[in-house]
């Protein structure tokens, strides 16, 4: 059983869905988030993510992924806990996918990989990081890419 939920604020089509659904698994699985934890993934607007951004960085504007790790070890073992929330700005993702020339599903998936890596462990603090991050993440994308069936919706 999935113990992975994607909110989507504003709509996306049922087959882009489905890709983020299963992108989300295949992070679990690659990296090893125990089934039992939920992984919380909203698409949403600016205003959400500049308030969050605000409240919890102390940042102003809005930003294009926000990834916060909850916790690590369930209080109950038999309960279900959560473990973490990713936050992807879609006004954020398009324009970012009009400026790479790329599918708008494409660099949301971008975003969530990046957010999750982050609480996977990883970072860009240093160029060598930043390296280490784009790498995983490109290459983690890549398959996932090419396991896609049918990615004719992907322009929606």
């Amino acid at each position: 059983m999935s113990r992975t939920y994607l909110r989507v604020l504003p709509r996306l089509s049922p087959t882009n869905r489905s890709r983020l659904e299963l992108l989300l698994e295949r992070f679990r699985r690659r990296f090893r988030v125990p089934s039992r934890a939920v992984v919380e993934v909203t698409i949403a607007d600016d205003e959400l993510l500049e308030e969050l951004n605000r409240k919890y960085r102390r940042r102003s504007g809005p930003t294009d992924v926000l990834a916060f790790e909850i916790g690590r070890e369930p209080t109950e073992p038999s309960r279900v806990w959560l473990w973490a929330e990713v936050y992807v700005s879609l006004p954020r993702a398009r324009a970012q996918a009009k400026e790479r020339g790329v599918p708008l599903i494409e660099e949301v998936e971008a975003l969530t990989v990046h957010g999750l890596l982050h609480l996977a462990g990883y970072d860009h603090g240093t160029a060598r990081s930043r390296m280490e991050m784009e790498r995983i993440a490109e290459g983690f994308l890549a398959h996932h890419r090419n396991a896609i069936p049918n990615n004719a919706d992907a322009k929606k």
